[in-house]
């Protein structure tokens, strides 16, 4: 699909079993009970299968295709009548249509052509006590795991598969639907895990553990990863749920009330990322840096270090052009690229040139130079945040802002954050269950005046960040050394110089947010310092 994401990505099944080679020495299963000396028995074979197309129920080689194998049991259940019909030898590999033969016992009156039967499938590989259960009465439970994962969706389908259907006895045909979802996760490490780590993972529902097991990860495409199926029954309703890899922050995903089919849950863990999967193109999603870019110095600009800001709010700040505020790191800039206390700055002129990096005074355009600036990709910026990152286009800007669709149908809403103005960034599968957001892609952003919500750290903590919000903060623009509009407006560059420049004067474009509304592309003087928001690709 064109989001890969958080989201869900499904294949619907729905129906029988595949079984492949695995061992059935320990599948003896427990049989239907001893009937009572006046039950009877009768004889009974049923056809199992259906339309191929709606009625899968596992995997082979394609991920697809159903196949019945030696070892498959049919319990059936009905008002005093019940029993065990065995599959057909020579229909082992039978993608529908497998016959199952067997006794039935009943007592009371014989069942006649409309008497209701329950079907449900055991397949080969579930063994009694462990993944399925038979009752008194002929009934089979599937008893999903809470401390332990399956190691592959194959596996997972195999092993918890509910696969049931209803018939009447004169029909002697059944058509199995699954009752089982399953969580398919591939958890990619992008923060120094290296291959063969084990790790705790747990994944909570609604804030309570729901399944924990030990999973240890591997190469996959030379990227770190955790591969883990969790089967629960369909219908279970997942609210705010996370998964957790031994000690690093819980992982969010979206919780539904589950279908019977598989949900394939591929997150990327990296301390710097933000989970919330945002579309900046038809066919282009990405993650967001968990703060603005800065850079400090110790030694009066000689030597500078990249860092994001610890929280999605913070922002240096500084004196404003009327002399107003507290003079911070970003007054103390000097034309030559040095500062003239030691500190931290994060306004940046448009350059990522090796004299400059933006920082700079100059309120000459041609003092910033390139046709192309991405601080994501300067060296002297990835020595200390790491590859990966990049600057978003101007187009990627407007298509963020304006063009995605997403689950809410709101793209950005106007907000306080821990008291901080700025507008709030919604991620494509953002449900309105979790928080009632009002100001949202409105014309008129006055982001200084009475907002509409105002939204504690506390309340951040736990309706926006478990769901991959995206929180970017008014820093104003610099020129010279004086800061405009601090907390009222929003600019932020990207990496698109602008439609009239040439060479290396004139503007570039940002994205910019005033009274007027949200601009996100448009062009502005190279000398202007804004803000920077690194992104990554989602893979």
């Amino acid at each position: 699909m064109k989001k890969n994401s958080f989201l869900w990505a499904a294949l619907s099944m729905t129906a029988a079993l595949v079984m492949t080679a695995c061992s059935n020495d320990d599948n003896d299963m427990t049989e239907a009970p001893v009937a009572p000396s006046t039950s009877k028995t009768i004889p009974y074979t049923v056809t199992v299968g259906g339309d191929e197309a709606t009625t899968r129920a596992t995997v082979d080689d394609n991920n697809k295709t159903l196949r019945f194998a030696t070892g498959d049991k049919l319990y059936i259940t009905g008002t005093n009548i019940q029993g065990v019909l065995y599959l057909k030898s020579g229909d082992e590999g039978k993608a529908s249509d497998a016959t199952f033969s067997g006794e039935l016992t009943y007592s009371g009156d014989a069942p006649t052509a409309s008497t209701p039967l329950t079907a449900t499938l055991v397949s080969a590989q579930q063994t009694v006590g462990t993944q399925v259960s038979v009752d008194g009465n002929g009934a089979v439970t599937v008893n999903y795991p809470s401390t332990a994962y399956c190691s592959s969706i194959n596996d997972a389908v195999q092993q918890y598969s509910n696969l049931t259907g209803t018939s009447n006895y004169g029909d002697k045909s059944f058509t199995l639907t699954q009752q089982t979802a399953f969580l398919n996760f591939v958890i990619t490490f992008d923060d120094g895990t290296t291959s063969g780590t084990p790790l705790l993972a747990v994944v909570n529902n609604n804030g309570s553990a729901i399944s924990t097991a030990n999973v240890t990860t591997t190469t996959d495409n030379e990227n770190v990863v955790a591969k883990f199926v969790l089967p629960v029954a369909a219908g279970t309703t997942l609210t705010s749920p996370t998964v957790k890899m031994g000690d690093k922050a819980a992982i969010s995903f979206s919780g539904a009330t589950l279908a019977a089919k598989v949900y394939n849950v591929r997150r990327t863990k990296n301390p710097d990322v933000i989970s919330g999967k945002f579309s900046v193109s038809s066919t282009k999603q990405v993650y967001f840096s968990k703060g603005n870019l800065r850079a400090t110095t110790t030694d009066l600009g000689a030597h500078w270090t990249w860092a994001f800001a610890e929280h999605q709010w913070d922002k240096i700040g500084g004196k404003d052009q009327d002399g107003n505020g507290t003079p911070t790191g970003n007054n103390y800039i000097n034309g030559d690229g040095t500062l003239s206390t030691n500190g931290t700055v994060d306004l940046f002129g448009w350059s990522t040139s090796a004299t400059h990096l933006g920082i700079n005074n100059s309120t000459n355009n041609s003092t910033y130079s390139g046709a192309f600036a991405d601080w994501g990709e300067a060296p002297e910026v990835t020595a200390t945040i790491g590859t990966g990152w990049r600057t978003l286009s101007g187009d990627e800007w407007y298509y963020l802002f304006v063009t995605r669709s997403t689950t809410s149908g709101k793209h950005y809403c106007k907000a306080k954050v821990n008291g901080v103005n700025g507008v709030i960034l919604l991620p494509d599968d953002w449900s309105t269950t979790y928080y009632n957001l009002k100001k949202c892609d409105v014309t008129s952003l006055n982001l200084d005046d009475n907002l509409p919500d105002q939204i504690t750290e506390d309340i951040w903590n736990t309706s926006f960040v478990p769901h991959g919000a995206v929180f970017l903060p008014c820093t104003g623009q610099r020129s010279g050394i004086a800061v405009e509009a601090p907390s009222g407006r929003l600019y932020y560059w990207s990496a698109t110089s602008g439609a009239n420049t040439s060479g290396t004067s004139a503007n570039a474009n940002r994205m910019y947010i005033d009274a007027n509304g949200v601009q996100p592309n448009t062009g502005g003087g190279r000398h202007f310092a804004c803000s920077v928001r690194l992104v990554r690709d989602v893979k």
